[in-house]
């Protein structure tokens, strides 16, 4: 059975999100004076399931913490995340995962993994061995990296782009290479008198940025892909 998915968010919270306003200088119809036309929704549109896969072979990893971020911004926008931390499973027992059976569950597939030698994890490899050669077909996908500096993921991306590619996959353009500076310890205070709680790791400002746009893009992608493939079956079965 397909893992099942959640979100404690609605999916009128997040429209406002999915239809952005015309860009300035566009010609659109105008039917109530100057306000623009509000986009038709013909039905409800289901929630984007998204499927997390962590590639490190440790837990706790400072990869785990990138998808992490990039789940809870996955969320806000009103998406169903669910993630497989491959570091929870011995490589030869990859097969009890169900790696392809949760990939065709999912809408949007994001590929975490740390540097290795300015390349991706064996472990992440092993576990896309299990995909058949159209594991990603009609799948949006997303590309993420943590290596020791600014510049280093970018190769592991790099890499993973062309097998995404090789397998159906529809990578979005935004990727993410990360490092530890783009995360900052903080402490939050709780009770009063005002006492320091545990420290917290979180995404700078920029990284947050960046992860709300690469989480739009998977976003738009996945619902493309959705709305192309009920088209075909409407006119297949019309």
């Amino acid at each position: 059975m397909p893992p099942s998915y959640r979100s404690g968010y609605s999916l009128e919270g997040c429209r406002e999100r999915l239809f952005r306003p015309f860009p300035p200088g566009t010609r659109t119809p105008r039917p109530h004076g100057d306000r623009p036309a509000a986009p038709r929704i013909d039905k409800e549109i289901p929630p984007v399931r998204m499927l997390l896969i962590i590639g490190s072979p440790r837990r706790h990893s400072s990869a785990g913490l990138l998808a992490a971020a990039c789940a809870d911004t996955a969320v806000s926008l009103g998406g169903e995340v669910r993630s497989l931390d491959l570091a929870t499973a011995d490589r030869r027992e990859l097969s009890r995962l169900a790696v392809p059976e949760r990939v065709a569950a999912a809408d949007a597939v994001v590929l975490v993994s740390p540097v290795h030698h300015s390349g991706y994890s064996g472990l992440l490899k092993t576990a896309l061995d299990e995909l058949p050669e159209t594991g990603f077909a009609g799948k949006a996908v997303g590309l993420m990296a943590h290596g020791s500096g600014s510049r280093t993921g970018n190769v592991v991306c790099d890499q993973l782009r062309t097998v995404a590619r090789s397998l159906g996959g529809w990578v979005v353009p935004t990727q993410i290479a990360a490092c530890p500076r783009d995360f900052a310890t903080v402490r939050q205070g709780r009770g009063f008198p005002l006492t320091a709680g545990p420290p917290t790791t979180v995404p700078d400002a920029a990284l947050t940025a960046r992860l709300g746009l690469f989480a739009a893009e998977l976003h738009r992608c996945a619902r493309m892909l959705r709305l192309t493939v009920e088209a075909g079956a409407e006119a297949g079965s019309a």
